[in-house]
C-alpha cells in the first residue's frame, strides 16, 4: 500500500487486517513522501497480530520520478 501518510491511512491499513479470511495477511506500507503526520504509523502498528503482520518501508525520499525519483 503506497501513501503519503494521508489521515485515511489508519482506516485504510485497519480494513485489511480485519478481513475476515483463514491464514495470515501481510500488509507492507510504502512511504513515498510525508505530507501527513507520522505519528499516524504507530497507531497502525498497533494494529498487528499474530497472523496480521505489518511492515512499513520508509527509504526516507521519494522514489516517484515528479519527486527527484528514479
Amino acid at each position: 500500500m503506497p501513501t503519503v501518510l494521508r489521515p485515511d491511512l489508519l482506516r485504510a491499513a485497519r480494513s485489511v487486517v480485519e478481513q475476515d479470511v483463514d491464514g495470515s495477511i501481510n500488509l507492507m506500507i510504502g512511504i513515498d513522501h510525508r505530507l501527513g503526520d507520522p505519528a499516524v504509523l504507530d497507531r497502525v502498528r498497533k494494529l498487528e497480530r499474530p497472523n496480521r503482520r505489518i511492515t512499513i518501508i520508509d527509504p526516507g525520499y521519494s522514489t516517484a520520478q515528479p519527486r527527484g525519483g528514479l
